[in-house]
């Protein structure tokens, strides 16, 4: 929410005093009246919890992606989104290879 303080320092030194004054006191007043909106729809004001997106991946078996990266783990990410079975995005194979925990990088111990 909005805390008087921190958002009348944001404003710019160029607006006068009293304008930064008056937006002050709106702003700590509307954060006032949206807490004891909440209070009296939920019993306290405590913030809502986000939801986590449920996006659906277009990548469903990841095992079987896992074996398609050891297959093919050497080649660009526009080759590999070629290669797999359904139509994907470049991009969506950057995410999921993200996501596995692949990298390029060599581990080479001396």
């Amino acid at each position: 929410m909005i805390s008087g303080k921190k958002s009348c320092k944001r404003l710019s030194w160029t607006v006068s005093r009293s304008v930064r004054q008056a937006f002050c006191s709106i702003s700590v007043a509307l954060a006032f009246n949206l807490w004891f909106q909440r209070k009296a729809e939920t019993g306290n004001v405590k913030p809502k919890q986000k939801k986590a997106s449920q996006q659906n991946s277009k990548i469903s078996d990841w095992e079987k992606f896992r074996t398609f990266v050891k297959e093919h783990g050497y080649k660009q990410e526009s080759e590999m989104a070629e290669l797999w079975d359904e139509e994907i995005s470049q991009r969506t194979i950057s995410k999921a290879l993200r996501k596995i925990g692949h990298t390029r990088k060599k581990n080479i111990r001396v």
